[in-house]
């Protein structure tokens, strides 16, 4: 609907309740983040957004710190859920953009090699998600000159 100060309000509520009931290191407290995050996004208040979102940094060209909130992000993921889930290989996926953007070709390489590794193990080769990991990877591979890599890739 739009009303992007009620969605404001509620996941902040939200958010209070999770950390109240869960603590701040839960699946469902760092979805509300998320949640608050995204809204703070769709409002344009990109400060507050950015203590939450890691797009949201990336977006905004502060690759300095959009890296480190997706590195956060991971680290609480792997800790509560293991390293090998869809939402790691995202994130993996998401840190090789915003590391790609910053010139920083190896560690992109390495970030988009392990989101497909991921995303191979959990869904196989003939899968939308997979393809998404491949194509990105051959982004990075083209642009450090690995032209053959970058074929095979895409």
């Amino acid at each position: 609907m739009h009303d992007y100060k009620a969605a404001l309000q509620s996941h902040q509520r939200a958010l209070a309740i999770r950390i109240k009931l869960f603590g701040e290191e839960h699946e469902s407290t760092a979805d509300s983040y998320r949640e608050l995050g995204v809204t703070q996004h769709a409002m344009h208040d990109y400060k507050a957004a950015l203590q939450e979102l890691g797009v949201t940094q990336h977006e905004m060209h502060d690759y300095k710190a959009a890296p480190q909130s997706h590195q956060r992000a991971l680290a609480i993921r792997i800790k509560l859920f293991g390293e090998e889930t869809e939402r790691n290989a995202d994130g993996y996926g998401e840190l090789g953009v915003t590391q790609h953007a910053m010139h920083d070709y190896k560690a992109a390489l390495q970030s988009h090699q392990r989101a497909l590794a991921i995303r191979i193990k959990l869904f196989g080769e003939e899968h939308k998600s997979t393809a998404d990991s491949y194509r990105e990877l051959g982004v990075t591979q083209h642009q450090m000159h690995y032209y053959k890599a970058a074929l095979q890739s895409h």
